[in-house]
């Protein structure tokens, strides 16, 4: 048995905004704000608008990673947090993406990772 946990939400939105999602700006500080409100801690960014539309955005975390894949043109955004240990609070992340984006239809999976009894 290993002795760290994680947490890995996996995240579809429809019904999303052709103008937000394919809005690097917008984006890039929507998952800044979120990885605020989730406490974690920003160690890099790499991201990648398409033409003619579409964002990858990437954002390496102390805590892990964010991943965000966002198609304006089917107005749908799939993302993917995962964070390591008890401090960072990814539910936050989600909170503040849906807050934001405010999608029609949502769904959101979660993976809890590694031993569930670790401190």
């Amino acid at each position: 048995m290993h002795e760290f946990t994680g947490r890995h939400i996996l995240g579809e939105l429809y019904g999303v905004s052709f103008e937000k999602v394919n809005n690097l700006d917008i984006m890039e500080n929507l998952l800044r704000r979120g990885a605020e409100a989730a406490n974690a801690t920003i160690c890099g960014t790499i991201v990648k608008k398409f033409k003619p539309q579409g964002l990858s955005i990437l954002i390496l975390l102390s805590e892990s990673h964010v991943s965000v894949h966002t198609y304006p043109e089917k107005e749908s955004i799939f993302f993917d947090i995962f964070t390591c240990g008890i401090k960072c609070k990814p539910y936050k992340f989600v909170e503040v993406i849906e807050n934001e984006l405010k999608p029609s239809e949502k769904n959101i999976k979660v993976v809890e990772r590694g031993n569930k009894n670790a401190t």
